[in-house]
């Protein structure tokens, strides 16, 4: 896949945000995970890093779709990606990549991957999964978590996420749909270990 320069595709993600009224704080702050995520679990998702780029324009385009409609705004970021003429310079391959990943942000199934075979299909996974973690940590929509550190533990199967700022009782109600797909994907019992307690996620088996 080739990837554009990062400040081109930054700098074309900042004036679709523009465009279409898109609030900056949550998309700049899930990106931010994201690209916290991306570097954190890099000994667990093994990517390279020609994936970061895909995966940090998904989180910031995320939400564009709340422009045309806030109940299927998934489908609309995913419209609004592949179609908007400020984006025609990407590679097509980069571009139906955030598309893709922009539209796999929100729902429990994964779409549009049956095609994908081997390491391209586990890259997606992968991204998507991260994504769905950083969006669900900034729920409260403060902005003010942080992602001190991830972790595998051999001895348990876990990884053990390390958060700051944030409590439990803002993420509780939606931690299996939001994280599920990352325990399920690498198999393990996600802990994230938030400012008062722990917040399990199983894989589903």
């Amino acid at each position: 896949m080739t990837i554009p320069e990062t400040h081109i595709w930054l700098g074309d993600c900042e004036r679709l945000l523009l465009k279409y009224g898109v609030h900056g704080a949550h998309p700049n702050k899930v990106a931010r995970l994201a690209d916290r995520l991306f570097t954190a679990m890099q000994v667990i998702h093994e990517l390279p890093e020609s994936e970061r780029a895909p995966l940090v324009a998904a989180a910031l385009l995320h939400d564009l779709g709340h422009a045309i409609d806030s109940e299927q705004h998934h489908r609309h970021s995913r419209y609004l990606i592949r179609h908007d003429q400020g984006l025609a310079h990407w590679p097509e391959a980069f571009r139906e990549r955030v598309a893709l990943l922009a539209l796999n942000h929100r729902r429990p199934m994964v779409k549009g991957i049956k095609a994908l075979k081997g390491e391209e299909r586990d890259a997606v996974l992968s991204q998507v999964a991260m994504l769905r973690v950083a969006d669900w940590l900034d729920r409260p929509r403060d902005h003010r978590v942080e992602v001190h550190d991830v972790r595998f533990v051999a001895e348990s199967g876990a990884i053990v996420f390390a958060l700051a700022r944030i409590r439990a009782a803002t993420l509780l109600d939606c931690a299996d749909r939001k994280a599920g797909l990352a325990a399920t994907h690498w198999d393990a019992t996600l802990q994230f270990v938030c400012d008062d307690q722990i917040i399990l996620v199983e894989p589903q088996r």
